[in-house]
């Protein structure tokens, strides 16, 4: 077993935006002259070595011999030392001995202080080329373990500059091109597109994106010129790729023609134009924004999404795209929380579901079938039966159930879902997790609901046979 090598962060006194840490047994120090950097203890920095003084085999004896295992460099000075942290990011990433975190959250801040640094008029196209190689390492960390989406997205959950969201787009979007099996260049320039999503607005006045106190002055017509001046600006520089064209020229386009910048429609909307605007919209709502008064949960955005769908957004992406947010950012959390607190193996969502490929877990067929459901409760620790509803089937798949009931249901509740009078060969009960339920229209709620145990093919083509031969009456 290998041991784990302490890759310390900053403190979280309103440090963290302030400084990258930097492994020294990764960093060629030397090449650090140009920059202050700073040592880290008991939550104070203390300047080690001040910029353009020159770094001596005695500092870095000093520092071994002191067990020093992190070293700090201010973010604003980045660029300065691009070139000793560039080289060995690669291979900082693919040390399995760094914890997953610490790895994750040094790529991140990287990005994003490269965009930070770079996102101006004057970027020249090596600039901008050293932010969109930064892409490679964030696809690099995901393909090592699919965690890695989560603590990239843990590191960004309130924070609202715009190279944050372009790095969070970057790396939601390539975590779903990479769960769709797109060929791996097709990822990559999918990752180098989305990275600099919006370097349109490096061409907007500054006052145009800066948050105001009420709100009321942001101009939404302003930043709608980000699009076309985003390719503008990567084409001037050579930059401006086919699939880059299409990522960062559609992801504000909308299936019915409401979208921007020229109101495409339907199929006048590419793959990749559809998979942008569904990680760029999801990506926003669950980040600050001067504009509105709140933040979406990631439960709140699926499900405003949802009303959404198809009318915006493509339903078969939009529905893969929910499945990989709960499988990679949420589901195993979900799973070690609700086991801790009912202590049974009843209420454990998703615990088979690691053992089925992404694309069992989306396969999914639309009917319209009422079936009853009952409800059950743990109490003393036994299982019991509440009572029965009848409930509409809209939609299924291997993993969960997409349901219309009369009742609002509560997120946690535990559906069985009678079939026999469909499916007469049901060997075991057919249990599920309620994990959304939202009012829809005229006392109908749309719920989601996950699958205890994921369900066969068999189950799926049955109810395709059945479906297709009858029509139930709800009575």
């Amino acid at each position: 077993m290998q041991q784990e090598v302490s890759l310390p962060t900053t403190p979280d006194t309103g440090t963290r935006a302030k400084y990258l840490p930097l492994p020294l047994s990764y960093i060629d120090v030397y090449q650090l002259k140009p920059v202050n950097f700073y040592l880290a203890k008991n939550d104070n920095f203390t300047l080690y070595h001040a910029a353009n003084k020159p770094v001596t085999a005695a500092d870095i004896d000093r520092l071994r011999n002191s067990r020093v295992e992190t070293i700090y460099v201010p973010r604003q000075e980045i660029r300065k030392c691009y070139q000793a942290l560039q080289g060995n990011l690669r291979k900082i990433i693919e040390d399995t001995k760094i914890p997953l975190t610490k790895r994750s959250e040094l790529v991140y801040s990287s990005s994003v202080s490269l965009l930070e640094q770079n996102m101006t008029e004057e970027a020249t196209r090596d600039d901008i080329l050293q932010v969109q190689e930064m892409a490679p390492t964030l696809n690099s960390l995901l393909a090592q373990d699919p965690e890695a989406h989560r603590h990239l997205i843990d590191f960004a959950d309130v924070d609202s500059y715009v190279s944050t969201h372009m790095v969070n787009v970057c790396v939601s979007l390539t975590a779903f091109s990479r769960s769709l099996g797109l060929k791996p260049d097709e990822v990559d320039e999918i990752a180098r597109s989305a990275i600099v999503i919006d370097i349109g607005n490096a061409r907007l006045e500054r006052s145009v994106l800066e948050p105001q106190v009420d709100g009321l002055h942001f101009d939404h017509e302003q930043v709608r010129h980000h699009v076309e001046l985003g390719l503008e600006f990567l084409d001037e520089r050579d930059l401006l790729s086919p699939i880059g064209k299409k990522v960062i020229g559609q992801h504000h386009e909308r299936l019915d023609g409401s979208g921007y910048p020229h109101g495409l429609t339907g199929q006048h909307i590419s793959l990749y134009g559809r998979m942008a605007a569904i990680v760029d919209n999801f990506t926003g709502m669950i980040s600050e924004r001067p504009y509105r008064d709140m933040t979406y949960t990631p439960d709140q955005a699926l499900d405003e999404m949802e009303a959404q769908t198809p009318r915006q957004f493509d339903r078969d992406l939009f529905q893969m795209f929910a499945e990989l947010v709960h499988l990679q950012l949420f589901e195993n959390r979900i799973g070690r929380d609700v086991s801790k607190r009912n202590g049974t193996e009843l209420f454990l969502p998703g615990q088979d579901s690691s053992k089925q490929s992404f694309a069992q877990r989306l396969k999914r067929f639309y009917l319209r079938l009422p079936v009853n459901a009952r409800l059950l409760s743990l109490v003393n620790g036994k299982a019991q039966v509440g009572q029965t509803q009848r409930i509409i089937i809209q939609d299924i798949s291997h993993s969960g159930v997409g349901l219309l009931s009369t009742i609002e249901l509560r997120e946690g509740q535990i559906l069985h879902l009678v079939m026999n009078e469909v499916l007469s060969d049901l060997n075991e009960p057919l249990l599920a997790t309620v994990r959304r339920c939202r009012e829809k229209s005229r006392g109908w709620y749309a719920v989601g609901a996950e699958f205890l145990k994921p369900q066969s093919d068999r189950l799926i083509d049955a109810l395709r046979k059945v479906t297709l031969l009858k029509d139930i009456p709800l009575t």
